[in-house]
């Protein structure tokens, strides 16, 4: 099969991670893969090295996060950078000829409308949850996005059951197919138990309002008033205003020299394996790769009860769930952890052998190439 793959974005994120994993597992299996991307950036190299040809095109979002970026001038200008770069794929495609496009993301349509001008099958690649949960906003606004998401693929494919169910809203059940993620990690040398009495936390993801960091920060201000030992580590690229504001509220929480903030890595894994738990706070997540990352290096994740995050944990058995939003139950829960360590390790465990079984490129590439066959039959 000759697969036209498009991202939103050149950077390493987890959306992208997931391509690039998509990539390998099918290029293996003696598939043609073509990236189209905005950019060279992180995410060209690694994809050349696994065997696929990238170009660079010029296209825009039709989603944005809150804020002045969704006044309507500034809606129709990117409405119209779409249908101009759908016109210069078009024609790409027809030169290429694929069997099938694949847009890896929701917040990009320029790659739909150019597949129904070439007239080739299109499948759509969710991997966001939008509207409050996300800070994500159609600039056509839901109904008719997910009209045009419908009317414009053959398929869509979800990389999550909570993601699914977001579609279900609009788009019929039977053209959407859940397919889990692979999630490579590299193997990470083994970390020796410690037992000096204190809690290292750590969070890997982007620090912006949606992910709430700060419910980290409130619970470990709450254990260290109870006298629970507990450190946290934020690791990821700052959205300046709130990485200010986090500063700020441990300053107030009097726990500022608990908290280590770490810039961007693309090889978070080592801060992971070094910790004894991963938090994951976000409103809502597609997926959470993140967390099951985590949990291939062994550690127990505890994470908000919401999204993905709710649909990778099983409470209690590879890790917990608190109230989303709740810090004072994420202090609880944490605290409990601190208390009994054999739960801590046992959860750890557990939380390795399923993600080790579940996640992987022998079930992930198959179920994609799956769902491209249906498009293209």
């Amino acid at each position: 099969m000759r697969i036209a793959w498009i991202s939103h974005e050149a950077f390493l994120g987890g959306a992208q991670l997931s391509f690039l994993e998509a990539a390998r597992g099918m290029v293996d299996r003696g598939h043609t893969i073509h990236a189209i991307l905005p950019g060279r950036e992180e995410l060209a190299g690694p994809l050349e090295q696994a065997g696929v040809t990238v170009s660079v095109h010029r296209y825009t979002w039709w989603v944005v996060v809150s804020g002045p970026w969704r006044a309507p001038r500034y809606r129709v200008r990117r409405l119209a950078r779409n249908l101009i770069a759908a016109r210069d794929l078009a024609r790409f495609f027809r030169d290429w000829r694929p069997d099938v496009v694949v847009s890896n993301t929701l917040a990009v349509p320029s790659g739909a409308f150019g597949a129904r001008l070439a007239r080739v099958p299109h499948a759509w690649y969710v991997h966001e949850l939008f509207g409050k949960e996300n800070d994500l906003y159609f600039d056509l606004g839901v109904p008719l996005s997910l009209a045009l998401m419908d009317r414009l693929s053959a398929r869509l494919v979800a990389c999550s059951r909570a993601v699914r169910d977001q579609l279900l809203c609009r788009i019929p059940a039977s053209k959407i197919r859940v397919v889990y993620y692979a999630v490579e990690v590299p193997p990470q040398a083994p970390t020796p138990q410690r037992d000096d009495g204190v809690l290292r936390l750590v969070m890997a993801s982007r620090l912006a309002p949606a992910k709430r960091q700060e419910d980290a920060i409130l619970a470990l201000g709450m254990l260290a008033k109870r006298g629970v030992n507990a450190r946290l580590e934020l690791v990821g690229r700052e959205r300046p205003d709130y990485g200010q504001f986090l500063r700020n509220l441990a300053r107030e929480r009097d726990v500022l020299d608990r908290v280590d903030f770490r810039p961007f890595t693309d090889n978070p894994h080592g801060c992971v394996a070094a910790s004894d738990v991963a938090l994951m706070c976000s409103r809502g997540e597609g997926f959470g790769r993140v967390t099951v990352e985590a949990m291939k290096v062994g550690r127990p994740v505890v994470g908000a009860d919401s999204g993905g995050t709710a649909e990778l944990i099983r409470d209690g058995w590879n890790g917990l769930l608190y109230r989303r939003g709740d810090a004072a139950d994420l202090a609880a829960k944490l605290e409990g952890l601190w208390r009994d360590r054999a739960l801590l390790q046992s959860m750890g465990r557990n939380a390795q052998e399923w993600s080790r079984e579940t996640f992987n490129l022998d079930r992930y590439a198959p179920g994609l190439l799956e769902a491209l066959a249906e498009c293209v039959s």
